[in-house]
């Protein structure tokens, strides 16, 4: 709401994103995908989430919003062309059903759970984030800084 409004004020028009949208900004490629459906009948501000899959040189950044069950398994469909280095693991630290199927498919070495000590990430999640073989880091331990140099990540806390 603030946003629109924000728009409003200065005369601006959104651009409501329906299809996927690549963008280069010299050696970085991104594509947004946005959500497949108008409307979801769940959790319709998070299943609204564009995600944002980011490459750099051979290094891969997979931005998730809070996608839902529904939008998630609509980003699990897309399968290895979301595979990334580093994930924004959707929802925060809250589960997810299909998640499992999701890590399965975006395979991150590395995933940055954004997590508060008032809303902190479930057990259940980060195991599945560590039995997927990602190393996880908790916004609520400190800021996340995740760099590349088009060949490797890396990634501090």
């Amino acid at each position: 709401q603030n946003y629109t409004a924000a728009l409003a004020e200065r005369g601006l028009t959104p651009t409501i994103v329906r299809e996927d949208r690549p963008l280069t900004f010299g050696e970085i490629h991104m594509t947004i995908y946005p959500p497949e459906e108008t409307h979801y009948k769940k959790d319709e501000s998070n299943n609204s989430s564009l995600a944002v899959h980011m490459t750099y040189g051979k290094t891969s950044f997979l931005f998730a919003g809070d996608a839902q069950e529904a939008r998630l398994a609509e980003l699990t469909a897309r399968g290895a062309a979301l595979r990334c280095d580093f994930l924004k693991v959707p929802y925060h630290g809250n589960d997810i059903d299909g998640f499992p199927a999701f890590l399965a498919a975006v395979r991150p070495t590395y995933a940055a759970v954004t997590c508060s000590q008032k809303n902190p990430e479930t057990a259940t999640k980060t195991a599945a984030l560590t039995a997927a073989g990602a190393k996880v880091y908790l916004s609520r331990n400190g800021n996340i800084y995740a760099e590349s140099d088009g060949v490797t990540v890396s990634v501090r806390q």
